[in-house]
């Protein structure tokens, strides 16, 4: 439909506005850019002072942007003008990774630190600090639909709940052998489920942070994870290049026909 031409290095990340019809990219460039989807055509570009964008994320609303930079900070910018609206410090690490909360007033983010940090977007004001992960924090976080609690993935091989408000943690679910990759949370938030290096989907009970199965069947690294809005489905892609489908009933693995192949000239 269209090519969004205009940075000059690697772009690291992009996100859909809740609009459905604008982009936001982050590149090595050191630059966010909000194109027109069906056009191709730039809207804004936000520039700071920092080096490399690593992670770009957008509000439920659309209206604001959160950039994950190589600088160790998370930038907050107005998606429609691309005027920085706040700038959050306080990581010692690249930041790697960073979730809205579903009212739009707070940013989760992970860094390579090792600590994730909950921040007030309007400010730029740090509200927690949750410290405990021994390994860097990857592209794996999600917020609790109430906002109260944050969940974080580490290299460490675990899975946290955290208080956003205060930085306390609510439980450790452990159990995988590797580096975890990603998160999902059920709408209701009661399930975790997780993705590892050691080729295992593993669901959790947010509450107390016990196992409730473990899902074998990759053969190699689980790079995604996501569980549908009721929690009965859960779809993992893999290194081994398969997606997988699970379903409930302690997420067994679900029989799905093969997809046509398609051909492109």
């Amino acid at each position: 439909i269209s090519c969004l031409e205009g940075h000059t290095d690697k772009v690291n990340s992009s996100s859909w506005l809740s609009c459905g019809s604008r982009i936001v990219s982050g590149s090595l460039d050191g630059t966010v850019r909000v194109w027109e989807a069906s056009s191709g055509n730039q809207i804004c570009c936000c520039q700071g002072d920092f080096t490399w964008v690593l992670f770009v994320s957008s509000s439920r609303d659309g209206q604001m942007i959160a950039s994950g930079c190589s600088d160790g900070t998370v930038r907050v910018w107005e998606a429609s003008s691309g005027n920085e609206i706040s700038c959050c410090q306080g990581h010692s690490g690249s930041v790697t990774c960073a979730s809205w909360s579903p009212d739009g007033k707070l940013i989760a983010s992970g860094s390579s630190d090792g600590t994730a940090r909950v921040w007030e977007a309007s400010s730029g004001n740090e509200i927690s600090c949750c410290q405990g992960h021994t390994g860097i924090i990857e592209s794996s976080i999600a917020f609790v639909q109430s906002s109260e609690l944050i969940v974080f993935g580490s290299w460490d091989g675990t899975v946290r709940v955290w208080e956003a408000s205060s930085g306390n943690q609510i439980c450790c679910c452990q159990g995988h052998e590797g580096a975890v990759n990603s998160v999902s949370l059920s709408e209701d938030g009661k399930l975790i489920a997780s993705g590892s290096t050691d080729g295992t989907v593993r669901v959790w009970e947010a509450s107390s942070g016990n196992q409730i199965c473990c899902c074998q069947g990759h053969v190699g690294a689980v790079n995604s994870v996501s569980l549908s809005e009721d929690g009965k489905l859960i779809a993992s892609g893999s290194t081994d290049g398969t997606v997988r489908v699970w379903q409930e009933s302690s997420f067994v693995l679900k029989p799905c026909r093969r997809p046509k192949r398609l051909k492109f000239r």
